[in-house]
């Protein structure tokens, strides 16, 4: 949205995400968003129907990416170079959202809230099964949720690492769990 009315949702969005990432979800209120932003309660409203629309803007970017991603890896099949991309995927989309991804991941209300609690399950029940492999045993189930957390984890666990810095190191460890080599030349041509 743009215009004076965006900007301002915008300006309101990002005050009530940093609220959140210092104080919680649970402990932020609409009348605390309000004080930090210089308004009323009810001018809030104009914006915001409630804390909960309010948080749901703030998720939809990723979660609609998110969405999207699963979407894309139902029509592909899950090879090794494919594993890798839907690793390299998922780290970008952390990247990019990491303000937002800390929130969720750090407070549990926050990513408890129904809205977003279904779609993120969905999203990465599907991840979790593409990367594992249809009737996958155990083990494998287990190493498809650790590369995803490992991925979850570590963007959340070193929020001042610049993301270039980050990125080898923690696409290793996804692939590391998986039992995944790194992309090297050989074995992408392999792959083929």
């Amino acid at each position: 949205m743009t215009g004076p009315r965006g900007q301002t949702r915008e300006q309101i969005a990002q005050t009530a995400l940093r609220l959140f990432a210092e104080r919680g979800f649970g402990a932020t209120s609409l009348q605390d968003i309000a004080n930090e932003m210089g308004f009323t309660k009810p001018a809030l409203y104009y914006y915001f129907r409630s804390k909960d629309d309010l948080l749901e803007a703030l998720a939809a970017p990723a979660l609609d990416r998110l969405e999207c991603l699963a979407e894309v890896i139902g029509r592909h099949s899950a090879t090794p170079a494919a594993r890798r991309g839907l690793l390299a995927e998922l780290l970008d989309l952390y990247l990019e959202h990491r303000a937002v991804m800390t929130v969720f991941i750090g407070d549990r209300a926050a990513l408890a809230h129904p809205a977003i609690a279904v779609r993120s399950k969905q999203a990465n029940t599907q991840f979790h099964e593409w990367l594992a492999g249809p009737g996958a045993e155990f083990a494998a189930r287990t190493r498809a949720v650790a590369a995803i957390a490992a991925i979850r984890s570590c963007v959340v666990a070193f929020p001042d690492t610049p993301d270039d810095e980050l990125r080898a190191p923690v696409l290793d460890a996804a692939r590391a769990a998986l039992g995944i080599r790194p992309g090297h030349i050989m074995q992408l041509l392999a792959d083929k």
